[in-house]
């Protein structure tokens, strides 16, 4: 058993930053909306976002330094203090679960605790059941971020009104949801889309890496679609569109600068991953879906579908060729009902082309209408449409590109 003297003023370390769980969440926000004021507690002990995040990274970096692994529970035998609040804040960000008691033999056989915080004046009563009390200062990587939907963040004991105190889990998705309730909004700040976004965090490392190709590519002499993969090994689409040129439809402004060992081409937005976007997000950053994008905003009950977080869908959305096909009363008509078009495209699930077979049904999010899917040399098709590009991974869902509408109402 291991214990963690409580002045948590450590010196401030050098350390990767990373996107973790209610930690990032819930004071990036509040360091970007620039409130000053977090902690005001009876001490007269003040802290600002950026001071509690800084401590925060610093305990989180010290509990690694004790051997500390995600899933490890730290109990704390703490009074509810500012210090309580970030070192509990601390331990989240390692990946540990923290856990807090009143009879501290009972918690311990329990929460099976690995890690115990406590204060000076209850130590005598943890030397009797911990056998080294290490001292914590050392510069270490952070780990990788946790699973907010579903590893733990907090192990709390019940009561035990109706017998002994039982152990309640709770997922850093949890935290993050009753923070949400019960915050106070001048200081907290929470809102319901930086809530939702949060299983869709991912580390700055991760970020950069979307940005990177393992070799240099002049965009001035592309001429049509090209796809090349970063070094994360997503897909980077380059397209044109008259005298502009974009990537993953973000748009190119035509800077570039050489270096030794590459060249740097200057885009108009942050590359963001296809893999933390909503459904609605792939469409819209793809130029070659910018008509099914039109007909999509026609029906913004649809929109709100394909942004949704909490639910997993498939679309196989048609490309600009597909509606080039069409007649003009065709396209009144799919205008006219734009609804159950969409809805005969979306699948309630996801669906990967792993998962098709010769001759499938599916069935889509509107009512009586399916899909039947071939598989021949050409590749996979859904009903006479073949499929351009397949398991496009979003964050509520895949989406696929075809070269013709399913249907037209």
């Amino acid at each position: 058993m291991r214990r963690f003297y409580d002045r948590l003023f450590l010196p401030f370390l050098t350390r990767k930053y990373l996107s973790l769980n209610i930690f990032l969440v819930v004071l990036s926000n509040m360091i970007a909306a620039k409130l000053s004021l977090l902690i005001d507690c009876p001490s007269g002990r003040k802290h600002n976002s950026q001071q509690v995040y800084d401590h925060s990274y610093n305990i989180a970096a010290a509990f690694v330094s004790l051997g500390l692994q995600k899933g490890d529970v730290v109990l704390f035998i703490s009074p509810n203090s500012d210090y309580y609040a970030i070192a509990l804040l601390g331990v989240m960000a390692a990946g540990g679960v923290f856990s807090a008691c009143r009879e501290i033999f009972n918690a311990v056989e329990d929460t099976t605790a690995k890690y115990l915080v406590c204060t000076k004046e209850n130590l005598e009563d943890i030397k009797k059941i911990a056998d080294s009390l290490p001292q914590i200062r050392c510069d270490i990587d952070l780990p990788k971020r946790v699973n907010c939907e579903t590893d733990m963040a907090a192990l709390l004991l019940s009561s035990g009104s109706t017998g002994r105190p039982k152990p309640i889990i709770r997922s850093h998705k949890n935290v993050i949801n009753l923070t949400h309730q019960y915050q106070h909004p001048e200081i907290w700040g929470l809102t319901d889309k930086s809530v939702h976004s949060c299983q869709n965090t991912f580390c700055h490392s991760t970020l950069l890496r979307n940005h990177i190709t393992p070799h240099t590519i002049c965009p001035h002499a592309l001429i049509a679609d090209h796809t090349i993969k970063t070094i994360d090994n997503n897909d980077m689409i380059f397209s044109c569109n008259g005298n502009d040129r974009y990537i993953n439809g973000v748009h190119m402004n035509g800077q570039m600068l050489g270096a030794a060992n590459g060249v740097i081409n200057v885009v108009d937005e942050v590359l963001i991953p296809d893999s933390v976007k909503s459904l609605y997000e792939l469409v819209d950053k793809r130029q070659q879906l910018s008509s099914f994008k039109r007909t999509l905003d026609q029906c913004p009950e649809e929109v709100l579908v394909l942004e949704e977080s909490n639910r997993s869908y498939s679309l196989f959305a048609p490309n600009n060729y597909a509606f080039e096909k069409l007649k003009s009363y065709q396209l009144g008509n799919i205008l006219d009902n734009c609804r159950l078009f969409v809805e005969s495209h979306l699948i309630p699930y996801r669906l990967t082309t792993k998962s098709i077979t010769n001759n499938k049904t599916i069935y889509t999010l509107a009512k009586n209408r399916f899909i039947n899917c071939t598989i021949t040399a050409k590749g996979i098709s859904v009903n006479s449409a073949l499929i351009k590009e397949y398991d496009i991974e979003g964050a509520n869902g895949v989406l696929h590109i075809i070269d013709e509408v399913l249907i037209i109402p």
